[in-house]
């Protein structure tokens, strides 16, 4: 942000994609700040589906989540701010998937067991918006 206003001040019309990328994370991270300020972060999984699929979209391509798949544990670990009850994960997760961000697969145990788990895959076209 600061090199997007340094630029403007000084009129160049250059600005790297990285110093861009910077600045969107930026943004992102001040965004989720002040909606806490201000009390527009309700516990609905509507609001906390926003939240998720932001924090989904600022993932960095070769970020295994982004390119692997992930579960809700994979979202427990990464212990992001109002996301720690596995329902709350769930219900979010469920909406970005009626939103088309998001595809669910069942995958069963295998011949050496281990227990059936759900894989969320993220869909690419949200990188495009």
């Amino acid at each position: 942000m600061v090199r997007l206003i340094e630029t403007k001040e000084k009129k160049s019309k250059t600005i790297t994609s990285d110093e861009l990328n910077l600045g969107l994370k930026w943004l992102v991270y001040l965004e989720s700040h002040a909606r806490k300020v201000y009390g527009l972060l309700e516990s609905n999984p509507r609001n906390q589906a926003y939240e998720l699929g932001s924090k989904l979209k600022i993932l960095e391509p070769n970020d295994s989540m982004r390119t692997s798949g992930f579960t809700v544990r994979d979202i427990v670990r990464k212990e992001w701010k109002g996301f720690k009850e596995n329902q709350t994960i769930v219900s979010s997760l469920e909406y970005l998937i009626r939103h088309r961000w998001l595809v669910k697969e069942n995958v069963p145990s295998t011949d050496k067991g281990g227990r059936p788990t759900i894989k969320y895959y993220i869909n690419p076209e949200i990188y495009n918006k």
